[in-house]
């Protein structure tokens, strides 16, 4: 008795599995390979899997959906093969992804501290997903040259709210261990806040902000730079705790570093201006500057003005300066900075920056388009 009980059991089963199999379109999921990873009834990619570039092809299609009989086994080859062509760049999003946040790390550097027993690694967020994020922390792990995990730091972003389309800044000051060779980024966030709190993040007035004027010069030892300006608040409320991020870049846009500067007053009224003054560490591959303008976590901001310049002026000291920063910012090659360290050392020292035209590589022509791209050479 209890065995029939059993086999009536089972094959309901088996029934209920059948005609769901039957009602729903059946997918395969492969890698880049062409692998089969898994097998789904759902028509689309989750982002994890987007990012590892699977694809996803048609494997049997539900009765319900299709108009003709039961196709044959050359049909069933033929459609996965149309199938294949038609979606094996297939990327659609989720519905339920398209209120969803998702942090990206767009751009980092590192750089050791003036006495070498620490790094900063600091860098930009991004939300390139649709939804606010909340609580957002990176993870860093710094590894050997032989990727071992060295050590595991933590840090929030600032702020560390971030809304969609918004960039934010990280920083981290960790301890120089030797042997660190690489760095390995994770971040991380809550989306579930209760609904008022999103509303009130996404219904909020937007700050609008205008950088009216800015400026970089270099300190007179040359060893930082100053880069200031000043911005206006032409908003219908009180702007709080604003504050101005400084990306100095290479030649190529890469990102050097990051600083900032509060604006001055730390409450900025309607039609008023706050002035900022950020001190960056001068170093010779900088060739540029970007801004970017940070304020309350959640607050929807849109910023107008000039957001990048030049580099104003560069200093070098031509009797300390290597190799590579006599190439780099004078644009000359290897054998005639060569000849400059020798000539240096020869002469004990360059008594007066004309001093380098003692060599018949450098003339006046060149002295001109130094002065011209605003290097200012020092001894």
């Amino acid at each position: 008795m209890k065995i029939s009980i059993w086999l009536v059991i089972c094959v309901f089963i088996l029934i209920l599995i059948c005609t769901s199999i039957a009602n729903a379109n059946m997918y395969l999921i492969k890698d880049q390979d062409g692998n089969v990873v898994s097998m789904t009834n759902k028509d689309c990619l989750s982002y994890a899997q987007i990012e590892k570039g699977y694809t996803i092809t048609l494997m049997i299609q539900s009765s319900s959906t299709s108009s003709n009989n039961t196709p044959s086994t050359k049909d069933n080859i033929s459609n996965e093969t149309s199938t294949i062509n038609q979606t094996s760049n297939f990327q659609s999003i989720p519905l339920e992804n398209k209120k969803k946040a998702d942090i990206k790390v767009i751009d980092w550097t590192s750089r050791m501290s003036d006495t070498g027993k620490y790094l900063y690694v600091e860098g930009i967020l991004k939300n390139v997903g649709f939804g606010p994020a909340f609580s957002v922390e990176v993870l860093l792990k710094t590894l050997d040259e032989k990727g071992k995990l060295i050590s595991i730091e933590k840090t929030y972003a600032n702020p560390s709210t971030i809304l969609p389309k918004q960039e934010v800044t990280f920083k981290f000051m960790i301890k120089n261990y030797k042997n660190i060779k690489d760095f390995n980024f994770n971040t991380s966030w809550k989306e579930d806040q209760s609904d008022i709190e999103i509303n009130a993040v996404s219904n909020q007035d937007i700050v609008m902000l205008e950088i009216i004027d800015w400026n970089n010069r270099p300190s007179e030892a040359g060893n930082y730079i100053y880069v200031e300006g000043y911005v206006k608040n032409n908003s219908k409320r009180n702007v709080k705790g604003a504050k101005v991020n400084v990306k100095s870049l290479d030649a190529d846009g890469k990102l050097i570093s990051l600083d900032d500067s509060y604006l001055e007053p730390t409450v900025i009224a309607p039609n008023k201006e706050g002035v900022f003054k950020a001190m960056v560490k001068n170093n010779y591959k900088i060739k540029k500057f970007s801004l970017s303008v940070i304020t309350e976590s959640n607050v929807l901001l849109e910023v107008k003005g000039r957001r990048e310049k030049p580099l104003a002026k560069q200093i070098i000291n031509i009797n300390t300066a290597s190799l590579e920063e006599l190439m780099y910012i004078l644009e000359i090659n290897k054998h005639t900075a060569t000849r400059v360290i020798n000539r240096r050392s020869d002469m004990n020292g360059f008594k007066n920056p004309k001093d380098i035209m003692s060599l018949i590589e450098i003339g006046q022509i060149e002295w001109g388009e130094w002065i011209e791209r605003g290097i200012v050479i020092i001894v």
